[in-house]
């Protein structure tokens, strides 16, 4: 279920980058060639590329394609990487992942509670949207991470054949 969810919404965020695309285009002519820029423009498009950041990580994670060095990695059998998977998992995907998530809804619960706005912008947007996105982000790669490791123990755990 969670691998459905990743993908589905892979593919509403995907289109995150087209509309970043437009809307800078847009800025940029507005700024430079009718020296008229928006006070919304930047802002926006960083808060949009949080968003396709935050809820890629799954996604990219679901396909196992993050950057790792596998220099011994490539050469271990299923059931060894499946090993590996599972200690590394432990020992430092759960920690980190799991403490920035914690943080990250700590800051949303802050953020909405004390209005913070985003005082690097003219425009003064609040935080409280981008930072929930950000924490529901991490909170799906959360549990992505914990789908894998799943995954992960059941290959390690099942007899050779």
């Amino acid at each position: 279920m969670i691998a459905k969810i990743n993908d589905w919404q892979a593919q509403i965020f995907s289109w995150l980058s087209v509309a970043c695309t437009l809307l800078m285009t847009y800025e940029s002519i507005a700024r430079y060639a009718f020296n008229s820029p928006t006070m919304w423009g930047y802002s926006t498009v960083i808060m949009m590329g949080a968003a396709m950041y935050f809820f890629g990580f799954a996604y990219v994670h679901k396909l196992n394609e993050h950057v790792r060095v596998d220099v011994f990695y490539s050469r271990f059998s299923e059931r060894g990487k499946a090993l590996l998977d599972v200690v590394c998992a432990i020992f430092l995907f759960f920690p980190l992942i799991g403490a920035l998530t914690y943080g990250a809804f700590y800051m949303v619960i802050d953020s909405w509670v004390t209005l913070e706005v985003n005082i690097e912008s003219t425009w003064l947007p609040l935080m409280g949207p981008i930072r929930s996105i950000c924490a529901i982000g991490l909170l799906l790669f959360l549990l992505q991470g914990i789908s894998q490791f799943i995954d992960d123990l059941r290959k390690v755990i099942r007899r050779p054949q």
